[in-house]
């Protein structure tokens, strides 16, 4: 499934996610390409979960095990009517292959701040990640509104504070990659905020 990467021209592989209705299994191509290139691609930015939890996908017309987390975030930010370049450190990294794996990692700083933007995936939609992100949205849009004017409202905090301890947030690594970005979309399901 995977060619051979040449480092002395600084190349990775890219997905290339194919289009798809919502309950069509998961197909994508590899794409190799130079970090120097001009490929335009988004990084993603999401917990691997559990390595027992799995799922299968299709990559170059091959089944490949993904955990359940990765596939559940393809699956929603795949578009329906036309394919999606992105970058995903478990698929485009030959896992098996640690030389490539190590020089890979080495340039992970530069594959998210190059990306056109980092799209994070904090999961599927629940009540409270999905009215947190309102609230967030909110105030980040409203320039005219300051925290400290607006009113205390104790279920908006729990909102919040439940957000807040999805697992991304505390894996120094994946707010790393948030942080080297140019633009970054934060996804919990379908609802998504944008940092510029």
């Amino acid at each position: 499934m995977y060619t051979v990467l040449d480092p002395t021209k600084r190349e990775v592989r890219l997905l290339r996610l194919l289009a798809g209705n919502e309950a069509d299994g998961i197909s994508c191509e590899l794409h190799t390409t130079s970090l120097d290139g001009p490929d335009e691609y988004e990084a993603l930015s999401y917990v691997w979960g559990s390595a027992s939890d799995t799922r299968t996908i299709t990559v170059q017309q091959t089944a490949q095990t993904v955990t359940v987390n990765l596939e559940v975030a393809l699956r929603y930010l795949r578009y329906p009517d036309r394919t999606r370049m992105l970058w995903v450190d478990d698929i485009c990294i030959d896992q098996e292959n640690v030389q490539e794996r190590n020089q890979q990692v080495q340039w992970m700083s530069e594959i998210y701040s190059s990306a056109a933007q980092v799209v994070v995936w904090l999961g599927p939609a629940t009540s409270m990640g999905f009215h947190a992100m309102a609230i967030i949205q909110k105030y980040a849009d409203d320039s005219e509104l300051h925290w400290p004017d607006a009113k205390y409202d104790i279920a908006q905090s729990f909102q919040i504070y439940g957000f807040l301890h999805n697992e991304w947030w505390s894996r120094v690594w994946t707010v790393q990659e948030a942080v080297l970005a140019k633009q970054v979309t934060y996804h919990c399901g379908k609802w998504v905020a944008v940092r510029g």
